[in-house]
């Protein structure tokens, strides 16, 4: 399993964030064997969502177990099993710094 980081930004249509915030780091805990596979679901859940991929974050994690992961990720643990993915935005507005 694949724990990756997409930095993004809402969609226009995005009526929820669109305008609100200036984009996320999406964190994205993905059930898959393949790197190249894992980078492309990612974009494809992002994209579905409603946010426009900006950049893959350089590192990324793999786990086995729940335990494996960071203590505040494990709650996702279970999403992540039923469905194959999480997806946990870490939003930021412009007067965050970015």
């Amino acid at each position: 399993m694949f724990h990756i980081v997409i930095h993004c930004k809402p969609k226009e249509n995005n009526e929820e964030y669109f305008g609100k915030v200036k984009g996320a780091y999406a964190s994205i805990l993905l059930d898959y064997k393949d790197y190249d596979g894992v980078l492309q679901l990612s974009k494809f859940y992002i994209n579905e969502e409603g946010w426009d991929f900006i950049e893959f974050d350089k590192e990324y994690f793999t786990f086995e177990a729940k335990e494996d992961l960071p203590e505040d990720y494990q709650k996702y643990y279970d999403e992540l099993n039923e469905f194959g993915y999480s997806i946990i935005f870490n939003m930021y507005n412009e007067e965050d710094g970015e």
